[in-house]
């Protein structure tokens, strides 16, 4: 199915509450600095130490680690995050990737199966990772990096619940009108 919001992929009265591409993160350029650096060692050793045979052997894993590094760094640049009303979605190059939706916490409270770290500060500005957990298997269904405040505050609104002032409605947190009177919240 096509993911593509605010013109393919929403439910009938699914609003995107947040949305963030996961980003590249620590691992990828730390990892790309080493096949760059030691990928040019390990051939040069292989060929002046090991001879033609030795050397081209050594070129495999570091075209290997290589294709596998750009297949991470694109696959990451492909990738975001959304947060809906109904429904948290990964979704790779405007696919669903998983989906979990936000019925399967029921009535319990998203803090049980929430884990927000802050990772690092940047710009004075903390930078969240956050973990939710399935409430059944307790696997980790949604892995997010690189955060800022208003994401973690987005996430922490799951499950909680606000009244309509005009028609005294409840509704989740995480919509931005009403379900009933279509009023804003």
């Amino acid at each position: 199915m096509r993911f593509a919001p605010p013109t393919e992929g929403l439910l009938p009265d699914e609003n995107v509450v947040w949305a963030r591409k996961q980003g590249i993160g620590f691992w990828i350029p730390f990892f790309a600095i080493w096949i760059l650096c030691g990928g040019a060692l390990l051939i040069s050793f292989g060929f002046a130490f090991g001879g033609t045979i030795i050397g081209i052997i050594t070129i495999i894993p570091v075209i290997a680690s290589t294709f596998y590094l750009v297949r991470a760094f694109l696959k990451a640049v492909r990738t975001k995050y959304f947060l809906t009303n109904k429904r948290i979605v990964e979704a790779t190059g405007g696919k669903i990737v998983k989906e979990t939706p936000l019925s399967i916490f029921g009535d319990k409270p998203i803090n049980q199966f929430l884990e927000t770290k802050v990772a690092y500060m940047a710009n004075n500005e903390p930078r969240y990772v956050i973990r939710i957990f399935d409430p059944v298997s307790a696997e980790t269904l949604v892995d997010c990096t690189d955060l800022d405040k208003n994401a973690a505050e987005a996430f922490e609104k799951i499950g909680k619940e606000v009244r309509c002032r005009y028609c005294d409605t409840k509704n989740s947190a995480l919509n931005s009108r009403c379900s009933y009177c279509g009023a804003t919240l």
